[in-house]
């Protein structure tokens, strides 16, 4: 039977915990420089050790009722309370160890087997922080180890300690014996206590020795190990014969009354004989200086989301044609030809339209929704989402959610579905339903990719401002939202604890990693739901209600599609859509699976005509098809007349003026949330929310649509 040692990673949040078990044990799971990151239980086996990372929490889990709303303290304090751990690893920050050590304390008190890893100590050199290590081993009585997850050695020291340990508690599992640390019994406990009668050494020694008396007879009497705190628990609900165990219960009593005065005690003195701390005038501190003015954050807040829009915009404009050139002369055009030469003529063109077609829509969103990406990703590792979660707390008071629901709200410019399930840090359930509800307004990929397609066809150079002005938009219908909700459910405002990490410059191997990670993640997540509509719409547009038989000329005449659309026309032409535009509206519907679809149904539709001059050649001549292919390439940036943009030939809206192209830009980005973030709001806060979140941001979208195009 193969056995498996057991290892859980505690400690408080943003400690390092995750990117210590991802370097351990070669996972991937999400870290990031701000609270509410890591909010389930990760498991991961390597070699004789099964590595546990769990959520961090502010202190130490009791299990009462205020708790049972943290889903985090839930996690760490059923782990706890099954004694299914060989090693505890106490997480602590170098740079905040004062405050982690009474956690570390409190575990210990508890559970035998604790090792404390001290994290970040390379930033804590930076900040003047000296950690003597075989000091603190000998105050704590435990092993102590240093690492930092930009060290390798400091990594390799780690998991060749795990390692030794593990083999250690394996080889005691099989011969069924049972392995003690008795650090909390000869030291920790021993100096406590010294505290405690700091002014009467007798009685100290005393205690001291008739509960190390006690601890024997214990043994005794039961099997398993005992902790600090489960034999006081033996010596007030057990009897057991011994003349001390009454005096016992009494210090006993005493001293958990004045526990965390005692903790604080005697960290101090740990922190005088183990810390040195140098001052040193550092950039972060003057960054904080201009962050918490109010006079700069809005600004810079302003700044640094008009940046990442732009940015975007501008890879969009200028990087996804030639990435699309790319992609299309190496790989689209030579497997079309290729696929084709075995396929009936009959099936051509479907294969052909639906293949290329897709594959373009798909390369297309691969350039913005990456630079999204790694922006947000940057911003992330600075440090800088923390302190907005601080700057943010005031106002965000107002509208009924903490202040660190800021960062599932930002997060959600990149994808709506995984920034609601991050609002499961929010433990209040009125300020969750509150966020919830917010979060469909926030603009999505999706969103963006329709935006950047339409805003460069009638706003050119000024794209990104008009996307600033829509990104805006929803977030101010979203407060609104928030602030109806909070006048509705009244929710209760609860003291949050938020730890500021130090600024640092961001690991471009890290962002560059997440970026990767999350825009693959959304590019194949996407790629089912484009080739999914494409084929709905292939084969709605060959039939017909009327049981005509549809010919390529009669598509665009008598298909379903078609009905659909014009019947759709009488409630759109209010939003800026043209009466004629039957293909936007059948796209407009398209949008309920995923927003980006509606570009690929608009361009699917639009060129079914456009198109079917070149679809004839590449059934009458494979070879000459292909040729026309790359030389328009070739004309586009070697010949006379160079085009930077083809959206003209491929997106032809149908719209009277810029103002209606806007208004109808508003409409998609505040009607119903896509089937995902609807599926994922009916998990999270129940159907009745879900179908509310419908109905009203379709409202909201219709009616601020509608005032646009007629103002």
């Amino acid at each position: 039977m193969e056995c498996y040692c057991n290892v859980a990673l505690l400690g408080h949040p943003n400690s390092g915990k995750t990117t210590l078990m991802n370097k351990l044990s070669g996972t991937k799971c999400r870290t990031g420089n701000w609270f509410g990151v890591t909010l389930i239980k990760n498991e991961k086996k390597c070699e004789e050790i099964k590595f546990i990372d769990l959520p961090g929490t502010d202190y130490f889990p009791k299990g009462d009722s205020h708790e049972a709303e943290h889903v985090e303290y839930k996690v760490v304090y059923d782990l706890l309370e099954s004694d299914d751990v060989d090693l505890y690893i106490s997480v602590v920050d170098a740079t905040n160890i004062k405050h982690d050590l009474v956690f570390t304390m409190e575990l210990m008190m508890r559970k035998a087997n604790v090792v404390v890893v001290v994290t970040k100590i390379d930033i804590a050199k930076r900040y003047g922080i000296t950690i003597k290590h075989d000091v603190l081993a000998a105050l704590l009585g435990c092993d102590v180890l240093a690492v930092s997850a930009t060290s390798r050695t400091t990594i390799t020291e780690l998991k060749k300690y795990l390692c030794r340990r593990a083999t250690t508690i394996c080889a005691a599992k099989k011969n069924k014996m049972i392995q003690y640390s008795d650090s909390t019994w000869n030291v920790l406990l021993p100096s406590i206590i010294k505290h405690q009668f700091q002014d009467d050494e007798y009685k100290a020694q005393t205690v001291i020795k008739e509960l190390q008396h006690a601890k024997t007879i214990a043994e005794k009497e039961i099997s398993h190990h005992i902790s600090a705190f489960s034999l006081f628990e033996l010596l007030q609900n057990a009897t057991i014969n011994h003349s001390t165990a009454g005096s016992i219960v009494h210090y006993v009593k005493q001293f958990s009354e004045n526990i965390f005065s005692y903790y604080t005690s005697f960290i101090n003195e740990i922190y005088d004989k183990a810390v040195t701390v140098k001052k040193v005038s550092t950039l972060s501190n003057f960054i904080d200086t201009l962050l918490f003015k109010p006079i700069f954050a809005l600004p810079i807040f302003t700044f640094l989301i008009s940046s990442i829009l732009f940015l975007s915009s501008l890879s969009n404009s200028f990087l996804s044609p030639i990435l699309l050139d790319i992609v299309n002369a190496t790989f689209t055009y030579p497997l079309t030809l290729a696929v084709c030469s075995f396929l009936p003529d009959a099936l051509i063109i479907p294969v052909y339209r639906s293949f290329s077609l897709g594959l373009n829509i798909i390369v297309s969103f691969i350039p913005p929704v990456c630079t999204l990406y790694a922006c947000l990703f940057t911003l992330e590792e600075t440090g800088y989402m923390s302190r907005l979660s601080l700057l943010m707390n005031s106002t965000l008071s107002k509208i009924g959610i903490p202040g660190h629901a800021i960062i599932p709200l930002i997060l959600s410019f990149g994808c709506n579905v995984p920034s609601i399930h991050t609002t499961l840090s929010i433990s209040n359930k009125k300020s969750r339903i509150i966020a919830i509800m917010m979060m469909p307004f926030m603009s999505c990929n999706g969103r963006f990719i329709v935006f950047t397609t339409i805003g460069l066809y009638f706003f050119h150079s000024y794209t990104f401002l008009a996307i600033f002005g829509l990104y805006a938009l929803g977030v101010s219908v979203g407060v609104f939202t928030a602030a109806i909700l909070c006048k509705l459910l009244k929710p209760r405002t609860d003291t949050i604890i938020l730890r500021l990490p130090h600024h640092t410059f961001p690991s471009l191997t890290i962002v560059a990693q997440k970026t990767y990670d999350f825009s693959r993640s959304f590019i194949f997540s996407i790629t089912k739901s484009v080739f999914i509509s494409l084929a709905i719409f292939y084969a709605f547009s060959s039939f017909s209600f009327k049981n005509y038989k549809i010919t390529q000329s009669d598509r665009l005449s008598h298909s379903i599609l078609v009905e659909i659309g014009k019947k759709a026309s009488c409630i759109t032409k209010y939003i800026g859509v043209h009466p004629d535009d039957w293909q936007i509206n059948v796209a407009l519907i398209a949008g309920i699976i995923a927003k980006e679809v509606i570009i690929t149904t608009a361009r699917t539709l639009y060129t079914l005509e456009s198109d079917i001059t070149n679809q004839e050649l590449l059934l009458q001549n494979k070879q000459e098809w292909i040729s026309n292919q790359y030389n328009q390439i070739f004309d586009k940036y070697f010949g006379k007349n160079i085009e930077t943009s083809n959206y003209e030939e491929t997106l032809k809206i149908k719209f009277s003026n810029s103002k209606s192209a806007f208004a109808f830009m508003i409409f998609v980005l505040l009607y119903f949330p896509c089937i995902s973030v609807f599926a994922i709001i009916k998990s999270q806060i129940g159907m009745r929310w879900a179908i509310l979140s419908f109905a009203w941001s379709t409202f909201i979208g219709y009616t601020l649509a509608w005032l646009c195009n007629f103002m």
